[in-house]
């Protein structure tokens, strides 16, 4: 979902809606831990336009590919725990 953001040739506030409602849907498997980072994502939205008119810059495809990244870290590290034994404990 968030890739095809950077496919996308004009990358509207109300198209980055679908993907804070993704990362929404991440942050609840996570038990609703939620850092600093997973609010900034979410909240971009609403300050790229102030950004972007302030800056004269569009951070938008930067942004959007780290949240990708975030995104591929965490598959990566959840299908790495599933693939790990279990360690014993108290014997």
């Amino acid at each position: 979902m968030l890739l095809s953001l950077l496919a996308t040739p004009y990358g509207d506030t109300y198209d980055m809606v679908a993907g804070s409602a993704m990362l929404a849907l991440l942050a609840e498997r996570r038990g609703w831990r939620i850092g600093l980072i997973d609010v900034a994502f979410w909240l971009w939205p609403v300050f790229c336009p102030t950004v972007s008119l302030l800056t004269g810059v569009l951070f938008t495809p930067l942004v959007v590919a780290l949240a990708a990244w975030r995104v591929w870290r965490e598959a990566a590290l959840r299908q790495a725990g599933a693939v790990l034994p279990a360690t014993a404990t108290g014997a």
